[in-house]
């Protein structure tokens, strides 16, 4: 068995590697969302050292590899303390780039056999990764938490630049999309919401009435209501624009939801290496 840690620029996501007979399983163990993108370093370090430790307690003696992505590529200083935290514990530790990002996702949607034909879309909180089926992905230097503080979408309803995070939105995704998978817990959100997924697809007007019902609600009220912790739902109406965006875009009346992550990718790498 192995942890796997993804440090994103949303949230904490910790993965348990399983090898079982013929096969390895990668399990969602916990999800935390924190906040690294608003500064206080020191505040953000803790958090993940108070996640590293709580893991420790369990299993002291099961190994663990963590990565950052966006928050920290941004900002040299929570890297600093987050390599010095991860040092301290006994962690491996390492901060990927955005072309790395891509490389997972992809390996990841490989190992399980999905998405085959068409897009990839994985965004976290300060980086959108879409990769395409033939060549190069395209990297978006931009995500969730960029979107929240650029159009307001954390404030009340009556007061988000809805409308201006789509023209953005529409304006810097790729012309030509396909049909496309979106990722990163996707699927338990749309099912935890009662969304229906048939053929693991879910309907362009299913979607659209859920992210419409969202958005007339206020931060306190969507954190009440979650998938995962409270503070996922920070994301959900930044997240829910992307996908009426990529559907605009796509020109489709459906795509499919998936919860793979980054850290299924890693785990797959290390399979493969093993």
């Amino acid at each position: 068995m192995e942890f796997i840690l993804d440090v994103g620029s949303h949230s904490l996501k910790l993965y348990r590697r399983l090898e079982k007979t013929q096969r390895i399983e990668t399990q969602l163990v916990e999800t935390v969302t924190w906040e690294p993108m608003g500064g206080a370093e020191e505040a953000s370090a803790a958090v993940v050292e108070n996640l590293v430790q709580n893991v420790r307690k369990s299993a002291p003696r099961v190994p663990m590899t963590a990565f950052g992505t966006e928050a920290m590529r941004r900002n040299a200083t929570l890297a600093r303390l987050a390599e010095a935290t991860f040092d301290q514990l006994d962690v491996r530790f390492q901060i990927i780039s955005q072309e790395t990002e891509a490389h997972l996702i992809r390996r990841a949607a490989m190992a399980t056999g999905a998405a085959a034909g068409q897009d990839i879309v994985n965004a976290g909180g300060g980086s959108i990764q879409i990769i395409r089926p033939e060549g190069a992905p395209q990297l978006l230097r931009f995500g969730i938490v960029d979107l929240n503080e650029e159009f307001n979408l954390l404030g009340s309803p009556a007061h988000r630049d809805l409308t201006g995070c789509t023209e953005f939105l529409t304006h810097s995704l790729p012309e030509a999309m396909g049909s496309f998978m979106y990722t990163g817990g996707e699927l338990t959100y749309l099912r935890h919401f009662g969304v229906p997924v048939r053929g693991g697809r879910c309907a362009r007007d299913a979607f659209t009435t859920l992210a419409h019902r969202l958005e007339g609600l206020t931060v306190d009220q969507l954190m009440r209501d979650s998938p995962y912790d409270p503070k996922w739902m920070k994301g959900a109406i930044a997240s829910n624009r992307i996908v009426m965006a990529l559907l605009d875009r796509s020109g489709a009346d459906a795509f499919v939801p998936s919860d793979l992550n980054i850290g299924h990718g890693v785990a797959a790498q290390v399979t493969q290496a093993d």
